[in-house]
């Protein structure tokens, strides 16, 4: 009888820079790569096209969708873009806010609060219990 079990391997890349970063704000998950981003996911797709993978996932967040295209054009993989590879779903309604907003802080702070708090939810952001990403 043939072994059933075959080992994985499962690579895990950061996407680039992202004009939010650069900002520097509290990150859009519109937020596109930076020149310095493009430049990276460039030089990272470099050195992933000698692996050997059988599929190429990534978050559907700009800038995640743009180092994937740069992976997936050099490997000849076609990125598949799915919600659980997304970052922790932050409220709306600090995206894009200047790191010094007061009020955007206090919203952030609340939030990492209920992101290990069970009961508590800030605005439209993920926490303890509430995740947007389905199965």
């Amino acid at each position: 009888m043939a072994d059933s079990t075959r080992d994985k391997v499962v690579y895990f890349v950061r996407h680039g820079q992202s004009e939010d970063n650069v900002a520097p704000v509290f990150q859009s998950p519109h937020s596109p790569l930076s020149a310095v981003g493009r430049q990276q996911a460039e030089r990272v797709a470099e050195r992933v096209s000698h692996l050997s993978f059988d599929a190429l996932f990534a978050s559907p967040y700009q800038r995640a969708k743009e180092t994937a295209d740069a992976i997936g054009k050099i490997t000849g993989k076609v990125p598949e873009f799915v919600e659980i590879f997304t970052e922790r779903v932050k409220p709306t309604s600090i995206n894009g806010k200047p790191y010094s907003d007061a009020q955007a802080q206090k919203t952030w702070r609340a939030w990492e609060h209920s992101l290990y708090t069970p009961g508590m939810r800030v605005e439209d952001g993920e926490n303890y219990r509430f995740h947007r990403i389905s199965w």
